[in-house]
């Protein structure tokens, strides 16, 4: 099982989750974090799915909730509000990755949708520099890219990129 612990602001290990495309950006982030807690990403990819007899037959269980899953890995989904960069800091400062929503519109990497068109997006943050005003964030560059790599997003997109989350999609 691997450590979690903090190298300054920035919380290891967290890395690009790549082996597989898992259905949306929410769940590619969630599953990049669950090393973090010391969780095989495997429970959580399978965690939707009954097996019966010989293993190898299965069906979806399509009433399982996101926190029903998170509470039986022993993992809590929290909804949380952000007034800003400070409070995600005080997550990171606590331990605490944190899954941010955004509408693409605001996020200059995403040259798809920047100053395009509103989309809903999640992204992982695990860390910070505030003296560059930016945070560590794990994302892909644009729809449904199956790669995703850690890259900085300023603290000025953030705030403007979540809030338009909140209106649009909260």
């Amino acid at each position: 099982m691997l450590r979690k612990k903090r190298t300054g602001n920035r919380l290891e290990p967290i890395v690009p989750f790549n082996y597989m495309w898992v259905g949306t950006c929410f769940h590619h982030a969630v599953c990049a974090v669950l090393p973090y807690f010391g969780v095989d990403h495997k429970q959580f990819l399978l965690a939707n799915y009954e097996f019966f007899g010989d293993g190898l037959t299965f069906r979806r269980m399509l009433d399982r909730t996101s926190e029903q899953i998170f509470d039986d890995l022993g993992l809590r989904l929290e909804d949380a509000c952000f007034d800003g960069p400070e409070s995600v800091m005080e997550y990171i400062d606590a331990g605490v990755p944190v899954i941010a929503g955004m509408d693409c519109y605001y996020i200059r990497h995403r040259t798809d949708t920047f100053g395009k068109t509103h989309a809903n997006h999640f992204l992982l943050i695990f860390g910070y520099e505030r003296r560059k005003k930016r945070f560590l964030t794990i994302d892909h560059g644009y729809v449904n890219s199956p790669i995703f790599y850690e890259m900085p997003l300023a603290f000025s997109v953030f705030r403007e990129g979540n809030a338009a989350f909140a209106e649009y999609f909260g």
